[in-house]
């Protein structure tokens, strides 16, 4: 009776081991097949995260070119080497550049400026440079030195000519012209209006204001109702522009709501008078078929990799 207990009792385990076995097998087969679905359908959906990002962006940027929305910039009115090692900083966070403006007494290198390779590093991080007026640029002669002393330091002159509080008169946009130059941005008084919300053939004049004025950020909300540009100074020297580490970055994080929400624009100022040209005429046809194609196109090859997944999906069912 033993031995017949005994025997099936081995008949038994050989039996669960056999079943266990098996079992284990078929785990097996189906994790080397849940593997293989997964490696197939790795490359698809990479495909397909590029081509969902491809459309984003695509929206993003036809949104951006067919909106209405305000631009704004800020100018630096001196080389001090703080706008370097204190400003920079702060603005790279947000992904902002500024415009850096050059005067015969403000020029890198100079005494009190930044140094030659922190301006450069500025200019190849995206920022960009105008110049001051100063009644000399009325002499050819002195205006032919002062542009071969920018050459030699590496500096076009550019398309911008500032003109700080109290010296713009309308009878110098002749003279502006003459010297080469397609912009214009004029200091305002406390109680003008520093808003710009139209395209000028010839010669575009932009609306500036000190950082440190009364309400700047009214300013701001304003320009977003508007729909206008406005371009904010700062300085650290002169009083209405004083540089302010809390202003400063109040001003920033005021930028970032309205860009976050698509009613601005942080730009340079050249990039800023495109934006309001082609606003001139409203959407070309021609740019509205090209956003459609381009979009049906990549819409056309998302359908394809959907397809091809869910092919793989009922292969590997």
């Amino acid at each position: 009776m033993k031995r017949i207990v005994l025997i099936i009792t081995l008949v038994l385990i050989a039996g669960l081991g056999v079943f266990l076995w098996k079992i284990n097998k078929m785990d097996s087969a189906q994790d080397v097949k849940h593997e293989k679905w997964l490696d197939a359908r790795r490359p698809y959906e990479v495909q397909r995260e590029s081509l969902l990002q491809e459309i984003e962006n695509l929206d993003d940027n036809y949104q951006e070119a067919t909106s209405p929305r305000a631009t704004t910039q800020i100018l630096f009115t001196d080389l001090n080497e703080q706008v370097y090692s204190v400003c920079y900083p702060i603005m790279k966070g947000f992904s902002y550049t500024g415009t850096l403006v050059l005067s015969s007494a403000q020029l890198p290198g100079a005494e009190g400026c930044m140094s030659m390779e922190q301006f450069q590093e500025l200019m190849e991080a995206g920022w960009d440079v105008c110049v001051q007026w100063e009644q000399e640029m009325l002499n050819k002669r002195w205006w032919r030195n002062y542009t071969v002393q920018l050459e030699g330091l590496g500096v076009a002159q550019g398309e911008i000519l500032y003109f700080p509080k109290g010296s713009y008169s309308a009878e110098l946009d002749t003279k502006a012209q003459e010297l080469g130059f397609t912009i214009v941005v004029v200091e305002r008084e406390d109680k003008e209006s520093p808003l710009q919300a139209q395209y000028e053939e010839g010669l575009w004049h932009v609306g500036a204001m000190g950082s440190m004025t009364v309400q700047p950020k009214l300013w701001l909300r304003e320009a977003v109702a508007a729909d206008a540009n406005v371009t904010y100074l700062v300085s650290f020297h002169i009083e209405k522009q004083l540089y302010n580490s809390q202003s400063f970055r109040g001003m920033l994080n005021a930028f970032e709501q309205y860009v976050t929400s698509k009613e601005l624009v942080v730009c340079d100022i050249l990039t800023a008078r495109e934006h309001y040209k082609s606003r001139l005429n409203g959407i070309a046809p021609e740019q509205v078929a090209t956003y459609e194609a381009e979009r049906q196109n990549l819409e056309s090859e998302l359908a394809k990799v959907e397809k091809k997944l869910k092919e793989l999906d009922k292969k590997y069912q």
